[in-house]
């Protein structure tokens, strides 16, 4: 892929740069932003959890002055580092340990609606014979923010679990799109920080809400 800097395109040593990137284990996106002299301006990556941030930027670095004579400044290489996350299905179940009813916790569906410069989120989670329904109001401009807390108002409901929801976006990965929640999650003798995905296979709001639930489980399930 090539990026468009202020108004001129890649040149080829970048553009081969950028696909040599894709070669570093563990990276599954990579974007180069050149600036008009054709040296680098920034450098994103994507890649998966095997692989620590700064050991990335390292081979992005070696990389970069090794096959093409480019030196590339540390502090222009953003990371991203996530779960590779699981096919999406029409419902997502997750199976937490700690469930107050039965392990299997399905997403029934996520409802949205914005009057003015206000929206109602609300999401349905079941588990077992108890279905229940979290809710979240704010800004217009925070719906993602707001299906997840949702979904979380949802989990406190029917797990031992509180998610504080500080992030939640959509983004690119590659040729596809999908949806990142980060946040705190406090259960009995922890309080960590936690960090979800999932790939939009429908709206994105309900890929919000799976992202959610895919933090919770993700913690939950290593315990």
């Amino acid at each position: 892929m090539s990026e468009v800097a202020n108004g001129s395109e890649l040149g080829a040593p970048l553009r081969e740069l950028e696909a040599q990137l894709l070669r570093i284990p563990g990276v599954n996106a990579a974007r180069i932003v050149g600036a008009i002299d054709g040296r680098v301006s920034e450098v994103h990556v994507v890649a998966d959890a095997t692989r620590g941030a700064k050991q990335v930027v390292r081979d992005v670095q070696s990389i970069a002055l090794a096959s093409f004579g480019i030196e590339v400044d540390y502090r222009t290489v953003s990371v991203v580092n996530v779960e590779t996350p699981q096919p999406p299905a029409p419902v997502h179940v997750i199976e937490p340990a700690r469930a107050k009813a039965e392990a299997r916790i399905v997403l029934n569906g996520v409802r949205r609606q914005t009057q003015g410069h206000l929206t109602n989120a609300e999401v349905d989670l079941q588990a077992g014979g108890s279905a229940v329904t979290g809710r979240a109001r704010g800004a217009s401009a925070t719906a993602a923010v707001l299906v997840a807390r949702a979904t979380a108002d949802a989990l406190a409901s029917i797990a031992d679990v509180v998610v504080e929801v500080e992030r939640a976006e959509i983004t690119r990965v590659g040729d596809r799109s999908a949806a990142f929640v980060a946040g705190r999650l406090v259960t009995p003798g922890q309080d960590r920080t936690v960090l979800g995905s999932a790939f939009i296979a429908g709206s994105e709001d309900d890929a919000v809400a799976r992202a959610t639930l895919n933090a919770v489980n993700r913690v939950i399930s290593a315990d």
